[in-house]
């Protein structure tokens, strides 16, 4: 039977916890009950005798100690045969330096095209230790050099087809051992000392200082400085270098989040253009609009669940940070009465106890900015959703309304030019004013549904555009001239359906619309109705720099600017012909 999990951590625990031998299992022998010691074995041939001398941050270039892989020199790694297929990829190099000596000397580690390392270090090709929240979280060993994804799943959404692991950090490369420090002619009392030095590296490192030495002398004259005190002193180092990479995860969750954030962002804008083009043309709506909407919901869920998450961390190191400064309160009064007993103190060392303090304080601040950024985002993950919930009933809301209007519009338009027309001039301008007075009453009413799209719009932070005014034309040769003719007496003999287009220069089609003239009607009624057609379209209106009725009997225009040299046009055709051959003569704009 293969020995238990649980019997594996039992002597793990009291091993690398208590540095004794397992004689029995936990439950007949605790820890604190085992008796056989068993240190761990340090090796003096791989000590870093010049680990003192790598610095807080990881350098710029390479030195003597540390050798650096970049984003311009990262190392591509290769796949452990030997193991599960992308499980374990090998860097083939040693003593890699850990966070222990800054956190910037944690590794990135990039998925990436295999021989291709200049483009390998972007964002978009980086996986990260914490995974993406599908278990695949990886494991990097520092000394061994070996990346292993040690999390159930392989990273999230990445294909390892034709594709290789890459690392970025640095690597120790400073002299090994101790032949540094023991000299040929060593005699036996010194190389007693080194032997002595040997068992306590971190003790070595300290001792090779000479202002700790200078320390230790003075701090051993003062009466009721103990053991416990070094040891305050010790914890306080730890504690600080504990907040520090606390702070630098916390700052990763935050930019994760504003990454979220920005996403979010990028979603309801391709949102909010879809939905304008659904608004503007009103017929064609599908259910792909609501799925859109309950994804962007989904995404919203997703994003607070995240900062809840993030609120819990802050609220954690909230706490570690107040009790390490209630800690280095209390310190800092013991140690400075101590230090003005001292003879030979400087400046100096009260500058560092300062500059310690200084830099705890500075810790604090950045976790309060950071606990700041996630309750603003908070409020506007909030008001995103409140918005959502209200705008998806306010538009659907809108499109009913919409709607109905153009039926029962069209509707009544269509039985007032049913009727006829009386051969009573007077007659046919009554109705023509009534029908006027129709089309300006829909105006109204166009106008409060714009009005009230215009706070949705607001409401989600775009503003929308606003068509330019439209300036007095001054030289009629630049503009095209629209006419409209029947063959007899200037008058429809039956009636007719109109065609209008506004066609982009790739020969899209940007908008088109039909207009049923009634029989009866002059020349002059058919532009004049055409004209308000035109000019009313919500689409329509916004491409002309000029669009204008001259004389009664024919319209001027002109495109913008900006669409006239992409080369749009205006067409109007008559698809359901009377038997006068009415026709539309139309002359394109010089410019």
């Amino acid at each position: 039977m293969a020995i238990s999990l649980k019997s594996k951590v039992d002597f793990l625990f009291k091993k690398l916890g208590f540095n004794v031998t397992r004689t029995d299992s936990d439950s007949l022998k605790g820890a604190t009950n085992e008796s056989i010691p068993s240190p761990l074995v340090i090796r003096g041939d791989l000590t870093w005798n010049k680990a003192g001398a790598i610095p807080n941050a990881i350098p710029s270039s390479d030195n003597s100690i540390v050798e650096v892989y970049g984003s311009n020199n990262l190392i591509q790694t290769t796949m452990d045969g030997t193991a599960s297929t992308n499980r374990t990829w090998l860097t083939g190099l040693t003593n890699w330096i850990n966070p222990e000596f800054g956190a910037t000397y944690q590794v990135k580690v990039y998925i990436h095209t295999t021989d291709d390392s200049d483009s390998a270090a972007n964002i978009s090709k980086q996986v990260f230790a914490s995974g993406s929240g599908n278990n695949d979280e990886w494991f990097f060993d520092y000394s061994s050099g070996v990346l292993h994804f040690m999390g159930e799943n392989l990273p999230n959404g990445v294909s390892f087809s034709g594709k290789s692991v890459y690392i970025s950090g640095a690597r120790y490369v400073g002299p090994l051992g101790l032949d540094e420090f023991v000299p040929n002619a060593m005699n036996e009392s010194d190389q007693a000392v080194v032997s002595q030095h040997t068992r306590d590296i971190s003790s070595l490192k300290n001792a090779l200082d000479s202002d700790y030495i200078l320390f230790q002398q003075k701090i051993s004259n003062i009466v009721g400085i103990g053991d416990s005190d070094l040891s305050v002193a010790a914890t306080l180092r730890n504690n600080v270098d504990s907040l520090r990479l606390d702070v630098d995860s916390d700052t990763i969750f935050v930019q994760n989040l504003r990454t979220k954030q920005t996403q979010l962002k990028l979603s309801i804008d391709s949102d909010y253009a879809l939905f304008q083009n659904k608004i503007l043309s009103i017929k064609g709506i599908e259910d792909s609009d609501l799925t859109v909407m309950a994804n962007l919901r989904n995404d919203v869920d997703s994003l607070i669940s995240d900062r809840d998450s993030d609120t819990s961390f802050i609220q954690n190191l909230k706490s570690k940070q107040q009790l390490l400064k209630t800690s280095l309160d209390s310190d800092h009064d013991l140690f400075q009465s101590k230090l003005l007993q001292i003879e030979g103190i400087g400046d100096s060392d009260l500058t560092v106890m300062a500059n310690l303090r200084n830099e705890v304080d500075n810790l604090k601040l950045d976790r309060d900015s950071d606990t700041i950024i996630l309750q603003s985002l908070k409020i506007k993950q909030d008001e995103i959703l409140q918005l959502l919930d209200s705008d998806q009933a306010q538009i659907q809301a809108i499109r009913t309304e919409v709607r109905t209007r153009l039926d029962s519009d069209f509707g009544h338009f269509a039985s007032k030019i049913s009727v006829g027309v009386d051969s009573d001039l007077q007659t046919l301008t009554t109705k023509v004013s009534s029908l006027m007075l129709d089309r300006d009453s829909d105006t109204i009413v166009i106008q409060d549904l714009n009005k009230r799209l215009n706070i949705l719009e607001a409401a989600i932070g775009v503003t929308p555009s606003q068509p330019d005014a439209t300036p007095v034309p001054t030289d009629s040769e630049t503009l095209g001239t629209l006419q409209f003719q029947t063959d007899s007496d200037n008058t429809l003999e039956e009636s007719i359906t109109v065609a209008w287009r506004v066609i982009a220069g790739d020969g899209a089609t940007v908008t088109i619309n039909t207009v049923l003239f009634a029989k009866g009607m002059t020349d002059a009624n058919v532009l004049q109705i055409l004209y308000i057609n035109i000019i009313d379209h919500p689409i329509a209106n916004r491409y002309w720099e000029v669009f204008a009725l001259r004389g009664g009997n024919k319209i001027e225009y002109a495109f913008k600017e900006k669409y006239s040299l992409l080369g749009y046009t205006l067409t109007v055709s008559v698809t359901k012909q009377g038997s006068d051959n009415a026709n539309f003569t139309n002359t394109v704009p010089s410019s």
